[in-house]
């Protein structure tokens, strides 16, 4: 920014929060790291006041307003996915992380396929993300009377 440089729009979407007050608000799909630098750039040049970064360029990923909590995975799945194409690309550690929140949040009913489903959305190989998520998978797979027995045979 200090030298000049143009920076694409970020991505953001109109949601609603389904937190009690149902509330609309609008939240950075792709380009947190280009908010947080443009904030950082103008509080220098504002005697430290951080302009509201609702001047930064955006575009709307979805015309609609969604459901936070319906479409969370797929605003997961999406941010991350950007990010894999450009910028500050995803680390392994950031993959894994996004990952593991997908498997966690999902119900145990949709998780038969999901290592083989998250690669060909992210374009790895499943070997790869079985790596990453395998193990998680596996333990949320597992039953709760089956977790029980296996503790009570450990004793």
């Amino acid at each position: 920014m200090k030298g000049g440089a143009v920076f694409p729009p970020i991505v953001v979407q109109k949601v609603r929060d389904n937190d009690g007050n149902g509330k609309e608000k609008l939240i950075c799909i792709d380009g947190w790291h280009r908010v947080t630098a443009y904030r950082e750039y103008y509080k220098d040049k504002d005697n430290g006041n951080a302009k509201d970064a609702t001047v930064v360029d955006a575009i709307l990923w979805k015309d609609t307003i969604l459901d936070k909590t319906e479409c969370l995975e797929e605003l997961r799945i999406e941010s991350a996915r950007m990010n894999l194409k450009h910028g500050d690309r995803l680390s392994q550690e950031d993959l894994r992380y996004h990952l593991l929140k997908i498997v966690k949040e999902r119900p145990i009913e949709r998780l038969e396929g999901i290592v083989t489903e998250l690669a060909r959305t992210f374009g790895y190989d499943a070997s790869y993300i079985s790596k990453l998520i395998g193990e998680e998978v596996r333990r949320r797979k597992v039953t709760r009377d089956v977790q029980i027995l296996r503790l009570h045979l450990l004793d």
